[in-house]
């Protein structure tokens, strides 16, 4: 098995042709970056992926409710207070 030679990515859009497609589009010459978001960042849970308003103090550890950060206390926190 021939091991192949590693490629740009200059080379690989090179080798793509992309220049003669028409401006409607969308190729790696033409993408662009929308503008900054205006919003908050949002934060999410990272066991359910429920949208997450509280943290844990110790660790960081983000929470979807009070109840769910109780029993992160009494049995997940990794944190150790000195």
């Amino acid at each position: 098995m021939e091991k192949k030679a590693a490629r740009s990515f200059m080379n690989v859009q090179h080798e793509a042709n992309l220049e003669p497609l028409p401006p409607h589009v969308p190729t790696y010459l033409r993408a662009a970056v929308g503008p900054p978001s205006t919003s908050s960042r949002r934060h999410y849970r990272s066991v359910c992926g429920s949208s997450a308003k509280y943290t844990c103090v110790r660790c960081g550890t983000r929470f979807c409710s009070c109840r769910r950060q109780v029993i992160h206390n009494d049995t997940r926190c990794l944190k150790f207070v000195a």
